[in-house]
């Protein structure tokens, strides 16, 4: 079986530093993490991302448990310093869960908390920019300020894909499902319902689709007044957006 993740994350220019990863460097590539330069420990976070591209790394890296200690640690405790990090991080253990074999590991690990905890973050940072922005409209610096504002969102939409898309390929298992939907995952997902970055929109609704089957689940979204927001959505013309909208309100029906 492949177990090769997609890799349209890739930029070309990345390419030589693709085909130059080495997993005997793996140790390396982990003591970047420890590095105060944040460019080095982007870059050992990205070349971790790369061995993991190439099927026949991933047995020495999943089966070494110092690495999944030191990476899951990592990820929880530091995905804060550095968006690029943050992303690359997510990108390696997102690229395993589209695999079911690859759960157990990601459950043992605690992957799905550091993502919850990631979310939570991020929407906390959006709050408190978003507050702070509005704080500058009569100042000249606001167009400046409004740009970076801008770059922050486009970065944490990203961010915010992976980590829901990972929440969302682990709870293809019931009980998965059952303890985020108990630690409130509805109320996460539909506070960023509001965004307008496609790829982002599209696993939110698929989520939100997938939990409104069950009763307790479709209560608890309906108590978010969302039926607002996906009127709006309705007005897309991206069709995924727009089927995905309708079945999710048909299932809310």
């Amino acid at each position: 079986m492949s177990i090769r993740p997609k890799t349209s994350f890739v930029k070309k220019n990345d390419d030589e530093e693709l085909q130059n990863s080495d997993i005997s460097q793996l140790n390396n590539y982990l003591d970047c993490f420890y590095e105060e330069s944040f460019p080095t420990k982007v870059k050992g976070a990205r070349m971790i991302l790369y061995l993991s591209l190439e099927p026949n790394n991933l047995y020495e890296m999943l089966y070494n448990e110092n690495f999944l200690n030191v990476v899951s640690r990592t990820l929880r405790e530091n995905h804060n310093i550095h968006s690029e990090f943050c992303i690359h991080l997510l990108c390696f253990f997102y690229g395993l869960s589209v695999y079911k074999n690859f759960h157990e590991i990601l459950t043992n690990y605690e992957i799905g908390g550091a993502c919850l905890t990631i979310i939570d973050f991020q929407l906390k940072k959006y709050t408190v920019r978003k507050e702070g922005l509005s704080l500058k409209l009569d100042n000249p610096d606001f167009p400046k300020e409004l740009e970076k504002f801008t770059f922050m969102i486009r970065k944490q939409d990203r961010i915010l894909k992976l980590a829901f898309g990972l929440l969302l390929n682990l709870a293809d298992n019931l009980k998965v499902e059952r303890v985020l939907a108990k630690k409130e995952i509805t109320t996460l997902l539909i506070k960023f319902l509001d965004r307008s970055n496609i790829n982002l929109l599209v696993v939110i609704l698929l989520f939100l689709k997938k939990l409104s089957i069950y009763e307790v689940n479709k209560n608890e979204i309906l108590k978010n007044n969302i039926v607002g927001q996906l009127n709006k959505l309705l007005g897309y013309t991206h069709h995924l957006i727009i089927k995905i909208t309708l079945e999710l309100i048909y299932n809310l029906s």
